[in-house]
């Protein structure tokens, strides 16, 4: 290999060379954990449609690929792989409906996009170099009319690489850390999926405790209402389940469910009261179910005797607490089967109305709101001497426009207004349907949303927002990735 003055051969080289380069191999899409992903609706499918069917696009089937739905978000870190290669498609499961756009971008440059690709269309080739990428987003969007049907398949999608690390999917980007990313898996401070649906939240001092349905078992009411606490809304420590199924009535258990619990805090008995709406097997009993504790982090001790309907004749359904700057409570909920929202001031404990709610009370310390207009889901808030409400529409686990109103009272009357949300997503409430919503602090709030996932209740995800009220007393509520609360 050597000339005699010790040189080495140029040939030599490059062959030595030759035989130390590592080969290149290829790394399905697939292959990564999907469960990562941001997706609209549904379950992220590797090689199945969004739908659990064959990836078919303009009619021909695919053996590889992820099965997505609009709106989609998927992180990527290539760890050196050189380029992605895919195929891209309205799924055909959809017979011909949803339009979606497909997108690759790195820390927010769009390196490539599909255009406007409509069902029944044939699928369109990507081939990109990522030789200088370092975290690559997959992105498939609704475009710009709504998500229905937008089922959106990447098919043979796969990354080539010669390096020692295949490319692996990540919960976020590296600028994104410390941030609220909405629609994401998001973990407790032990690593564990936070369940805490329909809930809200309860400031005491500098600790934020977030309450909501405990779904790991799914619908039903197998575990009860858990508690996590933070002092940043980012890191969330499991403190209990603060009231668990046994503390329930045997009809609401198991079989039953409870539902959009919160909290509030009595400055005058010292306790910690909370709310729930509960119903039995077949969702026809449909009452307030009333707990108090001496702690944030309960025990809750259930108060049978308090739980009963606020009027014998409606249902009680989709409901929220408030709390008043003169520390006056009310209670939001969906009555009349869904029909009528009744909102009503709380007696001095806040474990009841203040006054029975008949008809010779109404207008005065309870009344009926939007009625005939099936608003559920809640979400009071209070600026600068106005009362806000964001409600939803009622279609089930399904999204839809969410829509809010203004008063001068916590009673009413309201007036109406459109849909807060603008941009790509807002016919659908990004996803989602509302909760809560936590102040900020001046002129800043959070919307806090559940994107429901009626196959898999545990993996329903959380829509937080931010918004800022303006100076005319709108709002709007708009898409973003991810963002600081403070």
């Amino acid at each position: 290999m050597f000339l005699k003055n010790g040189a080495l051969l140029a040939g030599a080289l490059i062959l030595s060379t030759s035989a130390m380069a590592a080969p290149t191999r290829t790394v399905a899409l697939s292959s990564l954990d999907l469960n990562l992903a941001d997706q609209g609706w549904g379950k992220a499918n590797p090689n199945l449609s969004v739908g659990g069917k064959p990836l078919t696009v303009g009619g021909k089937q695919f053996a590889s690929g992820w099965g997505t739905h609009a709106r989609s978000i998927l992180y990527v870190q290539l760890n050196g792989a050189k380029r992605f290669t895919a195929q891209v498609g309205a799924d055909d499961e959809e017979q011909g409906k949803g339009t979606v756009v497909f997108s690759l971008e790195n820390e927010g440059k769009v390196l490539w996009t599909s255009g406007l690709c409509k069902g029944g269309e044939a699928p369109r080739p990507v081939d990109v170099d990522v030789s200088k990428v370092r975290y690559l987003t997959l992105r498939v969007t609704d475009g710009g009319d709504n998500a229905d049907n937008d089922h959106a398949d990447w098919l043979d999608a796969q990354f080539q690489t010669d390096a020692k690390s295949d490319p692996v999917a990540v919960d976020r980007l590296p600028s994104q850390k410390g941030q609220i990313l909405p629609g994401k898996i998001w973990n407790d401070t032990a690593g564990r999926r936070i369940q805490a649906h329909g809930g809200g939240i309860l400031k005491v001092g500098s600790t934020y405790y977030w309450y909501g349905e405990e779904k790991s078992q799914g619908y039903n009411n197998k575990v009860g209402v858990a508690c996590y606490s933070s002092r940043d809304l980012i890191n969330w420590k499991f403190e209990a389940i603060v009231l668990p199924k046994a503390g329930f009535p045997e009809d609401f258990r198991d079989s039953g469910v409870c539902e959009r619990p919160k909290v509030i805090y009595n400055a005058h008995t010292k306790k910690y009261v909370m709310w729930s709406h509960l119903d039995a097997r077949g969702y026809a009993v449909s009452k307030p179910g009333v707990a108090i504790s001496d702690s944030p982090i309960g025990p809750f001790t259930f108060l049978e005797d308090k739980s009963v309907r606020p009027v014998p004749t409606s249902t009680f359904r989709d409901m929220n607490l408030w709390v008043d700057d003169d520390g006056k409570a009310y209670v939001y909920y969906s009555g009349e089967d869904n029909w009528t929202m009744h909102i009503s001031r709380l007696n001095a404990d806040f474990t009841a109305p203040e006054l029975p709610m008949t008809a010779e009370n109404e207008g005065k310390t309870w009344t009926r709101n939007f009625v005939r207009r099936m608003r559920e889901a809640p979400a009071p808030f209070k600026w600068k001497g106005k009362y806000y409400i964001i409600t939803s529409a009622c279609t089930g686990w399904e999204p839809n426009p969410a829509g809010y109103a203004v008063a001068d009272t916590p009673l009413g009357p309201w007036k109406e207004f459109d849909n807060p949300c603008v941009g790509e997503g807002a016919k659908t409430t990004f996803q989602s349907q509302s909760t809560y919503i936590l102040p900020l602090g001046g002129d800043r709030f959070m919307y806090m949303g559940d994107r429901w996932k009626a196959k898999d209740l545990a993996d329903s995800r959380y829509i937080w927002l931010p918004f800022t009220m303006k100076s005319d007393g709108t709002f709007t509520l708009e898409w973003t990735d991810g963002w600081l609360p403070k």
